[in-house]
């Protein structure tokens, strides 16, 4: 493959990534009184890891509201309170997700596990 130089451009590696509206969670975050810990393609960690926001695939407008497994189930429910509270006036759409636990797996990499919530 040539580059416009005509410098040719030897093993390279091409990925699509599809661009997501970090600013949608940012305003939900502050507003909620959260704040963001890391961002990695379609997941959102906020600090402590207790919340996990994944962009829907169906709605742009829509996230997906995972909730640690160390949450008691109470609590689950008022941090959704609190957080679709927050998101209305944004005009952001919320759906329950599931329970999650993540395992630092070293290599700075990071298993997530997912399970429904009972």
């Amino acid at each position: 493959m040539l580059l416009e130089d005509n410098t040719q451009l030897i093993g390279y590696v091409m990925e699509t990534f599809k661009i997501r509206p970090l600013n949608m969670v940012t305003e939900l975050v502050a507003k909620s009184g959260y704040s963001i810990s890391y961002a990695y393609e379609s997941y959102v960690f906020t600090e402590h890891s207790h919340i996990l926001f994944e962009f829907s695939e169906a709605d742009e407008q829509e996230l997906i509201v995972h909730i640690h497994h160390s949450v008691e189930e109470d609590e689950m429910n008022k941090i959704f309170e609190h957080l679709n509270s927050c998101a209305l006036p944004l005009e952001i759409k919320l759906q329950a997700g599931k329970i999650f636990d993540v395992e630092e797996k070293g290599g700075n990499q990071i298993e997530l596990k997912f399970y429904e919530n009972e």
